[in-house]
């Protein structure tokens, strides 16, 4: 729901009291709004469009479904120890809690008593069918997971608060969802918390590196999972922590969790860019380009000192339909490898905040490679945010310097269009069937050539 119908909801809920004002209501809706707009910035996935919702760096919070599906609910007779007794054929989650708060049954009684709103359509699932899977008290302060069966399916939430927190001052980390409460994960600070079902094995491997010669390597995988179900994976990189999770023989989890700045040591906020944007051709958007560094170092779980951005070229891109800006930058990585990064960010809603930005291009470079005089080649597709629909795209190359003229070449490598260079940057409408450009000199001088660039991933699945 977005802000406006939760506006609508909670004041239409409270019309009849004409004597009492919402007061609080804005500042609730909005609050909430925000945390799942956090939620939202970690979900921009190498090799789709996708839409960022702000400038600031994505909050790690990952809730995952396993691989098979969410595990059918168990009907019981009584919840489980740490939790109150609920009517026979009610659903509840058929595991004690775990945590170092699950002997407290006040503490546990009040998460599940605690409404998940205040607005009573949103206040969350029956209380009777509530269990609280998870509860903490650890470096990081409290951390609680409380799940529910409503509308025919299991919906969790995330509690977070200080150390010493009562629950009346936690604060949920984001919007309830849809939750396997067999499986879920969480980052609450400087650790990664899993938590699945006694006897599985939970295998981590930290973090990826892109290597010199561009191939992206994983650290070993290392069983983390207590007897209990649960495990915690501790220090920097968990911005490429990848997961399996392996139940009764069977593997019901392999993925990658992204985080964001709880894994990094600042952010792209960081960075002095001052050099890198006077030395671009056009003009482009600082705060773009912030933006599409930041992408790289959650990608690589990296701090922005560990890398060297430049800018090749920035500047506008839209049509009729659309006003949007596009930039090519190149993230160095400690291994000198190269990643170069090309985007396409539009105003679609208000102020002079890019609320989508979607990728162009994406490819890691060897060691050694001129970036200075690589010529890129990449198809901007330009998408109302309202409802997706195409607002037509551009083809933008970026050739090296010194070049007169630009070929745009199909798939038998012969040519489809050939322009002269005006300015640094050919862009038009993509002709049908191109799939590589060429930079030419005045006297015909081929100075680079290459195929039109995909969005290659910066992790290995």
């Amino acid at each position: 729901m977005d802000v406006e119908a939760q506006l609508r909801a909670g004041l239409s809920s409270r019309a009849a009291d004409i004597d009492s004002a919402p007061s609080g209501l804005v500042d609730e809706v909005l609050a909430g709004h925000r945390r799942s707009v956090r939620r939202r910035r970690a979900a921009l996935v190498a090799g789709a469009v996708a839409v960022l919702v702000a400038v600031t760096v994505p909050v790690g919070l990952t809730v995952t479904r396993p691989v098979g599906g969410v595990a059918a609910p168990t009907t019981v007779g009584a919840g489980p120890a740490t939790t109150p007794a609920v009517e026979a054929g009610s659903r509840a989650f058929d595991l004690p809690t775990r945590g170092g708060l699950a002997g407290d049954p006040a503490y546990l009684q009040a998460l599940l008593e605690r409404p998940w709103s205040s607005l009573a359509e949103y206040a969350g699932p029956p209380v009777e069918t509530r269990s609280v899977v998870y509860a903490a008290d650890g470096v990081d302060g409290v951390t609680a997971l409380v799940v529910g069966w409503q509308d025919g399916g299991w919906r969790g939430i995330w509690w977070e608060g200080p150390s010493g927190a009562a629950v009346p001052d936690l604060v949920a980390a984001g919007d309830a969802t849809p939750v396997d409460p067999s499986w879920a994960s969480m980052y609450t600070g400087s650790q990664l918390l899993l938590i699945g079902r006694p006897g599985d094995a939970i295998e981590v491997s930290a973090r990826q590196d892109i290597a010199a010669d561009g191939s992206i390597v994983a650290a070993p995988f290392v069983d983390v999972a207590e007897a209990d179900g649960t495990g915690v994976v501790e220090g920097a990189g968990l911005g490429t922590a990848r997961i399996r999770v392996v139940r009764n023989g069977a593997v019901v989890v392999d993925q990658t969790v992204v985080g964001g700045q709880e894994a990094q040591e600042g952010t792209a906020e960081q960075l002095d860019l001052s050099a890198a944007l006077a030395a671009a051709a056009g003009d482009p958007e600082q705060s773009l380009v912030r933006m599409m560094a930041q992408e790289v170092l959650n990608r690589l779980g990296l701090a922005p000192s560990a890398v060297v951005v430049g800018v090749r070229w920035g500047g506008p891109i839209g049509n009729a339909n659309l006003a949007a800006t596009s930039a090519v930058v190149t993230v160095r990585l400690p291994s000198g490898a190269t990643v170069v990064v090309g985007a396409v960010g539009s105003e679609q809603q208000a102020g002079d905040t890019f609320v989508t930005v979607a990728p162009c291009a994406q490819a890691i470079l060897p060691a050694g490679t001129d970036v200075d005089r690589l010529l890129v080649a990449m198809r901007c597709d330009l998408t109302a945010l309202a409802d997706g629909r195409s607002l037509g795209n551009q083809l933008v190359v970026v050739p090296p310097v010194g070049t007169a003229e630009v070929q745009l070449t199909g798939a038998g490598g012969e040519v489809i269009d050939s322009r002269e260079l005006t300015g640094p940057v050919y862009v038009e409408p993509a002709p049908d069937g191109v799939v590589g450009a060429v930079a030419l000199a005045a006297d015909d001088e081929v100075l680079a050539r290459m195929p039109l660039l995909g969005v290659a991933p910066l992790q290995v699945d």
